[in-house]
């Protein structure tokens, strides 16, 4: 007499005894219902999105115009905007007017901006920044300004004297252009921007090489004897500023 054999799925009752098995197993079991996406606004939420990203504008720029705005993400950019600045020009918390010559069209300004524009810059601050920052107007395509600062590059950083640039570092700083005599007292000052860009905490080089200053090449320059003075050593292709740990 032969005996039948049966699989576990041919047995009704083993069927349901497995299904239970691995339903036991699944961690989200119970009743699914779709919800509305997070990510969908009602009118007023958008306006209030559009006043909070002019607040992060104005605390970044203090100013804001068209061209200023154009480098920026397409929901930061003038057209997304430019209604949302008028209902916060209404409600008083901007202002407008033409705080500044050579920029075409309307221009916006938080209230701390306007105050320290009225208490007047400092001419004798001293800064760096790099082409890139979004501080720099590097790459603004104003009239007023074409040609008076370099084109918006990474690898070029600036160190202005006032409202004035004095040295511009292209090329990481293997192309040096400096805009004050050699025998200025506030070199070594400005010089401090390479420090500055050895010791920063993200993505420091070892050392700074300059290659040619003002043109000329960077050993024979009248700047040479300055930049020694500052920590340049001599190198086979010019002057070389290394990191100190």
């Amino acid at each position: 007499m032969s005996k039948a054999f049966t699989r576990e799925s041919d047995d009704p009752r083993g069927a349901q005894a497995a299904f239970h098995r691995w339903e036991s197993t699944r961690p989200m079991a119970g009743n699914w219902y779709i919800v509305p996406d997070a990510g969908e606004h009602d009118a007023m939420e958008e306006e209030e999105l559009r006043h909070d990203r002019v607040r992060a504008l104005l605390r970044r720029y203090g100013i804001l115009f068209r061209e200023l705005l154009e480098r920026e993400l397409p929901p930061l950019r003038w057209g997304g905007l430019f209604r949302t600045l008028r209902l916060m020009e209404l409600s008083g918390e901007v202002l407008a007017g033409q705080f500044f010559e050579g920029v075409p069209g309307p221009q916006f300004a938080s209230h701390e901006a306007f105050g320290m524009m009225n208490g007047g810059l400092p001419d004798d601050a001293i800064f760096w920044m790099n082409a890139a920052d979004p501080a720099a107007l590097c790459g603004v395509k104003l009239e007023a300004m074409k040609g008076s600062l370099p084109s918006r590059l990474a690898a070029t950083s600036l160190c202005f004297h006032g409202s004035r640039p004095v040295l511009i570092a292209r090329k990481n700083g293997a192309a040096l252009e400096i805009d004050a005599p050699f025998d200025s007292p506030h070199l070594h000052r400005y010089l401090n921007m390479f420090k500055s860009i050895l010791g920063r905490q993200f993505n420091a080089p070892q050392s700074v090489r300059i290659e040619t200053i003002n043109g000329t090449a960077a050993a024979s320059s009248e700047y040479a004897p300055v930049l020694k003075d500052f920590g340049f050593v001599t190198h086979y292709r010019g002057l070389e500023l290394r990191k100190r740990y």
